[in-house]
C-alpha cells in the first residue's frame, strides 16, 4: 500500500440459502491483496448447508465474525445487520455469490483515502454464469460511457443519469466501497431489488462519486439467483414506487415529477418482462412460487397497479404513446413476416441461382431485428420505411418478374393453397394464422406471429399489379434489384457453395461522416489522405466553427465529393459533446443508407487506414457478412513537435504514439455497413438489425466502444490527441478546461508524456504519394458524385 494508512475495512456478506457458491466468494475475500479487513457474515435461516460453509471457514480465520438470524428478514435488512456489527473505516459490501479480484479492495481503500471529497467508489463489473464464464452483457452502463474516461464524477450527474431513465450505472453491492460516516440509516427496507441503487444515491448525497475501469468484480447471473427470483415475482413494480417517494426530491431537481416517473419506468419494466417471457424465464406459473409477502410489498405492488391501469386507460393514439410505440412495433412484426413470405417463396428461392450469376446478391440470409419495444419513435419508424422499401424492391426486381408466369401456373395447379401477393392495405392478413407449410422461420422469430396470406382474389389481384408495375420498369430492374438483395431477408438454412464478395452495387463502396469545430489548417490533409485510403465521398457537420473551414473545402465542395451542413449546438460539457455526435452520425447514417456500401464515422484528428492493404475497401471485402467493423485507436501525443512547417505533413511530423497496451488504445471507432444500423448509441458504437454483428478485425464480436484488448494487424487509427505543442497550449489545453470530462492537469501532462511513449512510423508508406497530392499539383476536378 506503500505510503497510504491501512485502515480497517469491514466487508458485509448477508446470506440465504447460498452455499452453491459461497465457498468462492469468501476466498475471493480472504485473497484480497490488502488483508487489514473484518469479514462480517450475517445468514438469514438458511435452510441448506450455508451456515455450515460459515462455521468452517470462521475456524481457520480469525477475523470472520458471523451470526444467523431467528427469522427470515431479507436481503436488505440482513445487510444492515452487517453494517450494524461494522468497526471499519470504510465499508465494503459482498454477495454471497459474487467474485472479486485480487486488488479490489486496495484499489478502492486507495481512491477513497487519497480524495477526501468521494462519498462512493466502484468498479467496472463482468457478468458471469453458474460456471464461472463471461457473458456478454450490453445492459452494463456506466458512468464512464455516459461521461467520458474521468474516474471522478459529481454526484448530481450520477443521481439524475440513475433516475431518468432508471438505471444502475453505479453498480451491484460487490463492486462498491464507502465510508463509514456515510451509512447513515442503511439500506431501505421496503425495497426488494433495487434498495442497492436507492442506497449509492443516498450516499452520493454526501460526496462525488469514482469510478475505476477495471473488471475488479465478477457479478454471477444465474436462474437460483436473486435476481432471477425477483424478476419472476414482480418485486421491481413495487421497488419502482417506493423509489420514486425516496428519491422525490431528486425527480424535481431534474424536472420530472414522481406519478411520471412512475409511469414510464413502469411501462419500460413492462417492455423488459414481455422479454423476459418470450425468453422463457418469467411465467405466471413462477409469479406464484411460494414467497412471504409483507405490508411493504402490498403497498408497492397496489400503486404499481393503479398506475399501470391509468397508462393504459390514457395512453390514447398518440404517436408518442405507449400504445403507439405498441403499434408500431406490431407492424414491424407484420412487415418482417410479410417479407420472410415473399423471400420463402419459389420465385425468389428457385431464382437464386440467376442472380448469383448476375452478381446481384448481397451479403447473406438475414434475419431481421424485432427489438422487443427497444426502439425509440424515431428509430421504429425507420425500420418499417426500411422494411417496406425492401418488399418493394424484391416485386420490382428481375427475378420476380421472370416468374410471373410461373406464378401464375402455380395458381392454376394449387388454386387453393395461399398465393405469393404484395400485401397492402386492403388485403392485410390476419396476424394470427400460421405460415404456409415448408417455410421456415427465421431465427428467434416465433410461428405463432406470422401473418397468413389473405384471400385467393384479392392477392391474385395485387400479383398481378406488382407484375404489370415490375415490367414497366425492366430497364431499371437490374440496379434496383441490386439494392433489393443487399436487404432480404432469407428463412432458408442452405449455406452458398462460394463466398459472394462484390455485393449490390451502390454509388459509393466507402463515405466518412464527421464533425468538424475549427480544423481548417488540417482539414485538407485528413481529406486527401482519406481519399488516398480509397474513400469516395465526405459528410461534414460543422459544429461553430471561426476559422476559414469554407474556402479548404470549396473546391471538394464543387466536386461532390464533400456534402457540407451545419450543426450548430454549442458544446458546455462532454455529454453535450458526444450527445451532438450520436445526433450528427444518426443524420449521416440517414443519408447515406442507400448511397454507401460503407460508412466510417470518425474525427479530423484521427487518421483510418489499413495496415497491409493499399485501399481500405479492398480489406472490407472480407467483411461484408458482418454489420460492422470496429477499429482500435493508437494514440498519438505532440511527438515534442513545436510546429509543423507549412511544407510538411502532420502524419510526418508527428511519429510518436502511446505503447500498444495503453488502455485508451482499447476505445474503438467503426466502419459500418449504413442500411443495417438500427441506431447510434454512442460516438463508438451503433445498434444493428440482428444478423449486423459488429466485429473486429479478428472477427470476434464487439459488445461496446472499448475491446478487450488492442487488434491493429489489418486495420487502425493514428488517433492525433493533439498535434504541435504550439496547437496543444492554444487549441487543445483551453477546450480540455472548457468542456472536457474534468481532466485535472496532472492527468493532462500523464497523457502529454504517455502518448509520447514510443516511435510508429506504420502511416509513413504513405506519405510520398500523400505529399504529391497536398503539393505536387492542384486538386484534381473528380466526377461530380451523385
Amino acid at each position: 500500500m506503500g505510503s497510504l494508512v491501512e485502515f480497517l475495512v469491514s466487508i458485509c456478506l448477508p446470506t440465504y440459502n447460498g452455499a452453491e457458491f459461497l465457498p468462492q466468494a469468501i476466498e475471493s475475500a480472504l485473497g484480497q491483496t490488502y488483508q487489514n479487513f473484518e469479514f462480517i457474515i450475517s445468514d438469514d435461516g438458511s435452510s441448506d448447508a450455508t451456515f455450515e460453509i460459515i462455521e468452517r471457514y470462521a475456524k481457520n480465520d480469525p477475523r470472520i465474525r458471523y451470526s444467523k438470524n431467528d427469522q427470515r428478514l431479507g436481503l436488505f435488512q440482513n445487510y444492515n445487520i452487517c453494517l450494524l456489527r461494522a468497526k471499519g473505516e470504510y465499508i465494503k459490501p459482498h454477495a454471497q455469490d459474487d467474485l472479486w479480484e485480487p486488488t479490489l479492495i486496495e484499489r478502492q481503500v486507495a481512491v477513497l483515502q487519497e480524495n477526501p471529497k468521494i462519498a462512493l467508489v466502484s468498479s467496472r463489473r463482468k457478468v458471469i454464469d453458474e460456471n464461472g464464464r463471461s457473458i456478454p452483457h450490453e445492459g452494463i452502463v456506466t458512468a464512464l460511457d455516459l461521461f467520458g474516461s474521468e474516474p471522478f464524477y459529481a454526484a448530481e450527474d450520477i443521481i439524475s443519469h440513475s433516475l431518468d431513465p432508471l438505471r444502475n450505472i453505479i453498480g451491484e453491492p460487490c463492486t462498491v466501497m464507502f465510508r463509514k460516516t456515510s451509512v447513515g440509516s442503511g439500506f431501505a427496507t421496503q425495497f426488494r431489488h433495487i434498495g442497492d441503487i436507492e442506497y449509492w444515491l443516498r450516499i452520493l448525497q454526501k460526496g462525488d462519486y469514482a469510478f475505476i475501469n477495471e473488471e475488479l468484480a465478477s457479478f454471477r447471473k444465474h436462474a437460483s439467483g436473486a435476481t432471477a427470483a425477483n424478476n419472476a415475482q414482480l418485486w421491481l413494480a413495487s421497488d419502482i414506487v417506493h423509489l420514486s417517494y425516496a428519491m422525490e426530491s431528486s425527480l424535481k431537481k431534474i424536472g420530472k415529477s414522481r406519478h411520471k416517473f412512475v409511469r414510464e419506468t413502469l411501462y419500460w419494466l413492462s417492455c423488459a418482462l414481455s422479454n423476459l417471457i418470450d425468453t422463457g424465464e418469467l411465467n405466471e406459473k413462477k409469479l406464484h412460487n411460494d414467497q412471504f409477502l409483507r405490508r411493504e410489498d402490498m403497498f408497492g405492488l397496489k400503486e404499481a397497479l393503479f398506475h399501470t391501469m391509468l397508462v393504459l386507460a390514457q395512453s390514447g393514439d398518440g404517436e408518442d404513446t405507449p400504445m403507439g410505440a405498441l403499434r408500431r412495433e406490431l407492424r414491424i412484426r407484420e412487415l418482417e413476416a410479410d417479407l420472410r413470405r415473399v423471400m420463402d417463396t419459389p420465385s425468389w428461392t428457385l431464382t437464386r441461382s440467376l442472380r448469383e450469376i448476375n452478381k446481384l446478391i448481397g451479403s447473406g440470409g438475414d434475419e431481421k431485428a424485432t427489438e422487443e419495444f427497444t426502439l425509440s419513435l424515431d428509430a421504429q419508424e425507420e425500420y418499417i420505411q426500411y422494411l417496406r422499401q425492401s418488399i418493394r424492391r424484391v416485386l420490382k426486381s428481375r427475378s420476380w418478374k421472370l416468374t410471373r408466369h410461373f406464378r401464375t401456373l402455380q395458381k392454376q395447379i394449387a388454386p387453393k393453397r395461399a398465393p405469393e401477393v404484395l400485401f397492402g392495405k386492403k388485403n392485410r392478413p390476419s396476424a394470427n394464422t400460421s405460415r404456409t407449410k415448408g417455410s421456415q422461420s427465421a431465427p428467434g422469430q416465433q410461428s405463432t406471429r406470422q401473418p397468413a396470406p389473405s384471400t385467393t382474389g384479392a392477392s391474385n389481384s395485387s400479383s398481378n399489379s406488382a407484375s404489370n408495375s415490375s415490367s414497366k420498369n425492366a430497364a431499371t430492374s437490374n440496379a434496383t434489384a441490386s439494392t433489393a438483395t443487399n436487404t432480404q431477408v432469407s428463412t432458408t438454412q442452405k449455406t452458398r457453395s462460394k463466398k459472394n464478395t462484390r455485393g449490390p452495387r451502390y454509388p459509393n463502396q466507402l463515405v466518412v461522416g464527421a464533425i468538424i469545430q475549427n480544423q481548417a489548417p488540417f482539414l485538407k490533409e485528413w481529406l486527401e489522405f482519406h481519399m488516398l485510403v480509397g474513400v469516395e465521398r465526405f459528410y461534414l457537420f460543422n459544429n461553430l466553427s471561426t476559422d476559414d473551414f469554407e474556402s479548404v473545402l470549396k473546391p471538394y465542395i464543387k466536386s461532390g465529393i464533400v456534402k457540407l451542413d451545419h450543426w450548430p449546438i454549442e458544446i458546455k460539457s462532454q455529454e453535450d459533446f458526444n450527445n451532438i455526435q450520436c445526433s450528427a452520425y444518426r443524420r449521416i447514417v440517414d443519408l447515406t443508407a442507400e448511397s454507401a456500401k460503407w460508412l466510417a464515422l470518425i474525427d479530423v484528428d484521427e487518421y483510418l487506414y489499413p495496415t497491409k492493404e493499399e485501399k481500405l475497401t479492398d480489406l472490407l471485402e472480407d467483411y461484408e457478412d458482418f454489420g460492422g467493423l470496429s477499429v482500435n485507436w493508437q494514440m498519438f501525443g505532440t511527438s515534442n513537435c513545436q510546429g509543423i512547417p507549412e511544407d510538411k505533413l502532420m502524419i510526418e511530423m508527428l511519429t510518436r504514439c502511446a505503447e500498444a497496451n495503453n488502455e485508451d488504445n482499447l476505445h474503438v471507432k467503426t466502419i459500418s455497413r449504413p442500411e443495417l444500423i438500427i441506431r447510434v448509441t454512442n460516438p463508438h458504437f451503433a445498434k444493428y438489425v440482428k444478423h449486423g454483428t459488429q466485429v473486429n478485425e479478428e472477427k470476434i464480436p464487439m459488445s461496446g466502444s472499448r475491446s478487450s484488448y488492442v487488434s491493429v494487424e489489418q486495420v487502425r487509427i493514428n488517433h492525433y490527441w493533439t498535434r504541435d505543442q504550439h496547437f496543444f497550449e492554444t487549441q487543445k489545453l483551453p477546450a480540455l478546461k472548457n468542456y472536457s470530462a474534468f481532466l485535472t492537469d496532472r492527468q493532462i501532462q500523464d497523457r502529454l508524456r504517455d502518448f509520447n511513449a514510443t516511435e510508429d512510423l506504420s502511416i509513413q508508406r504513405f506519405v510520398p504519394e500523400l505529399r504529391e497530392r497536398m503539393f505536387g499539383a492542384e486538386l484534381k476536378q473528380h466526377v461530380t458524385i451523385r
